[in-house]
C-alpha cells in the first residue's frame, strides 16, 4: 500500500462522511490523487458500497483489513511459488527435450526412444535390479494416455521383482470407476499412491539413476527422453520429493468441503483461473475433459458470486482458498 493510499484510508476511518473532494483538502492531496487511492482500497477489499445506501462507502476496520492485506500477500507469494516450481519444471524439460539430439549423437547419457515396445524394454533393464525403486509421476486422462498405458504395467512388474514403487496419479482419477479400480489394485499390491490436483509431465525414475521423461513426438506417438546424467536425475528427484510432500494419500478420504471451502480440485481450477489458463489447458492439468473444466470453473464462480473467472480466482486467493 502505498503512502498517499494509506493515507485516504486512515481519512476514511476518522471522517467517513468526507467524498472524495473533502479528504483531498483535509490531507493535501490533489483530488485525482485521492480518487486513485480509493480505486486502490476497492481493489484490496478495504472499502465496499454500504449495503444500506450504496452511494456510501463502507470503511473495513484495521483488524479486518490487516488480516485481508496479509492474506492477500500469502496468496500472492504462493502463486509464485507455484509459478516458480512449474517454471523450473519447464526448464528441466526444456533442458532434456534440446539436450537429447546431440546428446545421443555424442554418447552423453542421454538416449530418444521411439515406440511404446522400446521403451518398455528399456524400463524393463532399468527396472529388473531386485529391491529397485521407482518413482512414477503419471499425468493425462488413462481412457487416452499412452503414458498412463505404458507406466502402470512397469509399476506392477518392479513390485513383482520385489521392488518398491512410489507413484503420483491425479485426483480425478478417484471418481472415475475404471482408474480408480486399477489404481486401487496398485496400492493394494503395495505401491505407494497419492493423487495431486494436477501434475507436470509424466516422468519415471528408476532407482534415482536413470530418468524416463515421457511425451508425445510430432506424429502423436509416444517416445521417451532416458537420461542418467546425474544433474538431470536429480533434478526430476527433487521435483517428484516436492509434489508427492503435498499429495494426498490415496487411502484418505477426500477433504470435506464446508459452506465457504472449496474442493482441492476446485481450488486448483481458481488457482490456474488467475493464472490465466484456457479451459484447453486447464482440462490438460486436471487430466478432465473440456466439458468437466467448464462445469468446475462455472461452479465455483457461482458460489464465489464472482462475474469473470479471472474475478473468481482473484477473490479465491484473497479469501485464502487457493493451495500453496
Amino acid at each position: 500500500m502505498s503512502t498517499a493510499t494509506e493515507a485516504v484510508y486512515r481519512g476514511m476511518l476518522t471522517h467517513p462522511q468526507e467524498g472524495a473532494a473533502g479528504l483531498a483538502a483535509r490531507l493535501g492531496l490533489p483530488e485525482h490523487r485521492v480518487r486513485e487511492a480509493l480505486d486502490d482500497l476497492s481493489a484490496m477489499s478495504l472499502i465496499r458500497p454500504a449495503t444500506d445506501d450504496p452511494s456510501r462507502l463502507h470503511t473495513v476496520q484495521p483488524e479486518l483489513a490487516a488480516e485481508l492485506l496479509l492474506a492477500r500477500q500469502e496468496a500472492a507469494l504462493a502463486a509464485q511459488q507455484q509459478r516458480l516450481q512449474e517454471a523450473r519444471a519447464a526448464a528441466l524439460r526444456l533442458t532434456v527435450e534440446v539436450a537429447a539430439p546431440a546428446a545421443a549423437l555424442h554418447g552423453d547419457g542421454i538416449e530418444i526412444l521411439h515406440g511404446t515396445d522400446n521403451i518398455q524394454d528399456r524400463l524393463v533393464r532399468a527396472g529388473s535390479a531386485p529391491g529397485t525403486a521407482v518413482h512414477a509421476c503419471v499425468s493425462g486422462r488413462p481412457r487416452q494416455s499412452a503414458e498412463w498405458r505404458l507406466s502402470l504395467p512397469a509399476c506392477h512388474r518392479v513390485l513383482e521383482g520385489g521392488g518398491t514403487v512410489r507413484a503420483l496419479f491425479l485426483d480425478s482419477v478417484r471418481t472415475a470407476p475404471e482408474p480408480a479400480a486399477q489404481v486401487t489394485q496398485l496400492a493394494s499390491r503395495g505401491c505407494r499412491v497419492r493423487t495431486a490436483p494436477s501434475l507436470p509431465g509424466p516422468f519415471l525414475l528408476c532407482g534415482r539413476r536413470v530418468a524416463f521423461v515421457l511425451q508425445q513426438d510430432r506424429k502423436g506417438e509416444l517416445e521417451a527422453l532416458v537420461t542418467e546424467a546425474p544433474a538431470l536425475v536429480s533434478l526430476l528427484s527433487a521435483q517428484f520429493d516436492g509434489l508427492w510432500r503435498t499429495a494426498q494419500e490415496l487411502r484418505e478420504p477426500a477433504p470435506a468441503r464446508g459452506g465457504g471451502t472449496v474442493s482441492r480440485q476446485e481450488a486448483e481450477v481458481l488457482r490456474l483461473l488467475l493464472e490465466g489458463h484456457t479451459d484447453e489447458g486447464v482440462a490438460k492439468r486436471l487430466g478432465v475433459s473440456h466439458r468437466t473444466a467448464r462445469r468446475i470453473a462455472a461452479t465455483v464462480m457461482t458460489r464465489l458470486g464472482a462475474r469473470s473467472r479471472f474475478q473468481a480466482g482473484a477473490i479465491a486467493a484473497l479469501r485464502g482458498l487457493i493451495r500453496e
